[in-house]
């Protein structure tokens, strides 16, 4: 699970994978994995592997690793070396999510 490879995803794609795990919404990350091993069957697989064992903060931590390389320090800093404020918020809810564990249903 390269950087590279997850940069050579579309940025919808890219995104709209990293809010499932943000929201550790299994369904949704299964189908978009199953999309992105459309494009490349072995990033597909090494996402899938990951995910089967609810490795879900290595999933993040990846794309994570990709977007700041694509865009730069000033994207996470708003350009004044300083985390933004939407970045802070979206880490911490990243981190409650993760603290919480997977989502269940109740009857």
């Amino acid at each position: 699970m390269s950087p590279q490879a997850l940069a050579a995803l579309p940025h919808a794609l890219l995104a709209e994978f990293r809010n499932a795990v943000v929201l550790l919404d299994r369904e949704r990350i299964t189908r978009i994995i199953g999309r992105i091993w459309e494009r490349d069957s072995e990033l597909g697989s090494a996402l899938a592997r990951s995910a089967a064992l609810l490795e879900y903060s290595a999933i993040f931590e990846a794309i994570e690793d990709c977007q700041s390389k694509l865009a730069g320090p000033a994207s996470l800093t708003g350009g004044k070396g300083q985390p933004s404020r939407r970045w802070g918020r979206i880490r911490a809810g990243a981190q409650s999510a993760w603290r919480l564990g997977p989502r269940t249903s109740r009857a």
